[in-house]
């Protein structure tokens, strides 16, 4: 089976092609409509951040738990630029080249926005930032293709782990306890 941080890895990069897809189908429909804009954008800046976690968790040390690569991905909350910092290195150069541009107007971005009263506010006093990010088609389409060209070349490298695995791997598997990050915490 995979090693741990490559486990994670995968688990960001997918929910990356999933915001990704979520901006290709919801595009058309939302372009126009400004607090709607706000979630298309939404969906790109979570996939650059989901990404980029993907990105941090693949390089840590294949012996290091589940645990720790949970950790080491959630320190970095929402901040781009400090994802950037760590992943800068560990990027090929032309996908880095790609989202570079972006990373601090990615950053001052806040997650916030998600909120339409937030975003109400946002614009309202940032109104020229808005309409050279959010607000620009193209910028949006960039950044789409920037992210999209961060999974391509990370989805090359996670692919490299994918193998058939024998019965017995399989039960040793499931049989060996994993982290679960949720499982000392109370469900209220």
């Amino acid at each position: 089976m995979a090693s741990p941080n490559v486990e994670v890895a995968n688990d960001f990069f997918h929910d990356c092609l999933d915001f990704l897809h979520r901006y290709r189908l919801t595009g058309d429909a939302f372009y126009a409509i400004k607090s709607k804009r706000l979630k298309l954008f939404l969906d790109l800046r979570m996939a650059a951040e989901c990404v980029l976690k993907a990105v941090a968790a693949y390089h840590l040390a294949p012996d290091t738990s589940r645990e720790a690569a949970i950790r080491h991905v959630e320190r970095f909350s929402h901040k781009i630029a400090k994802l950037a910092v760590d992943t800068k290195a560990r990027l090929e150069p032309e996908p880095w080249a790609s989202l570079e541009p972006f990373i601090e107007k990615l950053d001052a971005l806040p997650v916030g926005l998600r909120y339409r009263l937030d975003g109400s506010d946002f614009r309202e006093l940032n109104e020229e930032f808005y309409y050279e990010t959010v607000g620009s088609d193209e910028w949006l389409d960039q950044l789409y293709s920037a992210v999209k060209l961060v999974a391509d070349s990370l989805n090359a490298k996670l692919q490299s782990h994918s193998r058939v695995i024998s019965g017995t791997e399989l039960l040793e598997e499931i049989l060996k306890p994993a982290h679960n990050k949720y499982a000392n915490k109370s469900n209220h």
